[in-house]
């Protein structure tokens, strides 16, 4: 009788090692994948203040999130520009083609 209680609590024991060592593979591939984010993001968040012949403040060298939102108004920013470039050239080539069929 104690023979199979101390069978059943090193099976549980074994069991929750297995658990530990999961959790613990788990949060050393998450603690990877948000440096590597972090990593990127800084790298996108130097970019565009290189773009903008600015220099990254060391104050927000740490803050992912303060990034993210200024690598985001920046896209909004170029997206809102191209069109308006579209818009314009769209505008422009239907009076190109009538002066060229004006001419012709």
């Amino acid at each position: 009788h104690l023979q199979t209680k101390l069978e059943t609590r090193e099976n549980e024991a074994m069991k929750w090692e297995s658990e530990w060592a999961r959790i613990q593979t788990t949060a050393a591939k998450k603690t990877l994948m948000l440096g590597q984010i972090k990593m990127a993001t800084h790298n996108l968040y130097a970019l565009v203040y290189k773009h903008m012949k600015k220099k990254i403040q060391p104050e927000e060298a740490d803050q992912t999130i303060l990034q993210l939102e200024k690598i985001q108004s920046f896209i909004k920013d170029m997206t809102e520009i191209t069109h308006e470039i579209k818009r314009h050239e769209s505008a422009a080539v239907p009076n190109k083609q009538l002066l060229a069929v004006h001419y012709d």
